[in-house]
């Protein structure tokens, strides 16, 4: 297969794309969402060529992007090869309009052109519009380069190898193509279905009542127990009536230690269940920071009033004192609402677990060996950040 452009010399020789050149480097790239990729367009992700040729497709490009020679020369050289039938005005045969009208006849229905035997329609064109923000024109002049590449590496321009590395890729395409139509299926959300997207955002979305609050704790993990209690009562002795969180914390910092561990400092927001949050400046909930210590949460909603400290309580990381800097109200998001919000996570989350389950099923039918060596090797990768 040779296409040929006369008008554009590359070193003195006219661009051509033979189908037994020698590939090297890569020098195509999928333009679209890895789901809408192409059978042409992975195979032209795959592709690799010598740097000759690759200024030769760079030029032969730019010709055809010449005034007077868009779609209408993209179509004249390309259906000169045989190649490439266009259903569109100025098509393979001509400008009139009985011809157009017989080509897109003989395509049928939408199709707006054909490379080899991979047909190309308005759907295929109006998601390359969307996806890259170009004219009709542009997209099909950027779809029908991309699956001529395609067309020339998968019969002769990519060797046999990568060859059968396109195909694996084609079908793991389809397979996630298949599923991401599958997702849709519901168009809502079941009741399960948002209770977990919920629970996965529940800081932001079903909050309740929270305390934020000061505290420092005396260690007994590598500590003798009552010298770790004696410690604790005299820094709750020292810090008694402070009501201010950053007095409380610096004061209980400034109590000799002997040694021993002593942390004091102010708290994410903590619920009664012992789950806690973090907020942004303005104190907006923005992740999930956790669980605290069930007896510390429990002893924490002892406290009534801002300002309040606990007792001494005993956890499974120490002594602790603590002191209530503030209450943070709950929330709870309209279900209306949150079924709203939630839906786009709640179809990716159906898109995941379906292919869990297809890669549980397949590794369960398809003897997987890798070999001591590779893990060796594959340890030594590294990757730039």
């Amino acid at each position: 297969m040779t296409v040929s452009d006369n008008a554009s010399p590359v070193g003195g020789d006219r661009f051509s794309l033979d189908e037994g050149a020698n590939v090297s480097k890569p020098i195509w790239h999928a333009r679209w969402h890895l789901l809408r990729s192409s059978p042409a367009e992975v195979a032209a992700d795959h592709f690799a060529n010598n740097g000759s040729v690759r200024n030769r497709v760079r030029f032969a490009t730019m010709s055809l992007r010449r005034s007077g020679a868009r779609i209408v020369g993209l179509g004249t050289v390309l259906c000169a090869s045989g190649i490439v039938t266009l259903a569109m005005s100025a098509g393979c045969r001509g400008t009139s309009p009985q011809e157009s009208k017989v080509d897109r006849a003989a395509l049928g229905g939408d199709l707006v052109a054909r490379v080899g035997a991979v047909p190309l329609n308005l759907a295929g064109i109006a998601s390359a519009m969307t996806d890259s923000d170009l004219s009709r024109d542009e997209a099909l002049a950027k779809l029908l380069d991309t699956h001529v590449v395609g067309y020339w590496a998968m019969r002769g321009g990519l060797e046999g190898s990568r060859r059968n590395t396109v195909q694996r890729s084609l079908l793991a395409r389809a397979i996630l193509a298949q599923v991401e139509n599958q997702t849709r299926v519901p168009t809502t959300a079941s009741e399960v279905e948002l209770n977990e997207e919920t629970q996965l955002r529940w800081f932001e979305l079903d909050r309740p009542v929270a305390f934020r609050l000061a505290h420092f704790v005396v260690k007994t993990e590598k500590a003798n127990e009552s010298q770790a209690r004696d410690l604790a009562q005299r820094i709750a002795l020292a810090v008694k009536g402070i009501t201010e969180a950053k007095q409380f914390v610096e004061k209980a910092r400034s109590i000799p230690s002997g040694g021993l561990s002593v942390v004091a400092e102010q708290l994410t927001p903590v619920t009664a269940d012992g789950r806690t949050f973090q907020t942004d400046p303005t104190g907006k909930p923005v992740s999930d920071a956790g669980k605290f210590d069930q007896d510390f949460a429990r002893a924490a909603f002892r406290l009534e009033r801002q300002g309040d400290q606990s007792q001494l309580i005993r956890t499974r990381f120490g002594f602790h004192v603590l002191l209530l800097v503030e209450r943070v109200d709950g929330y709870t998001m309209p279900i209306e609402q949150r079924t709203s919000l939630l839906l786009p996570d709640i179809m990716r989350r159906r898109g995941l677990k379906q292919v869990d389950r297809i890669l549980a099923e397949r590794r369960g039918a398809v003897n997987v060996v890798v070999d001591r060596a590779a893990l060796e090797w594959t340890s030594r990768i590294q990757v730039a950040q």
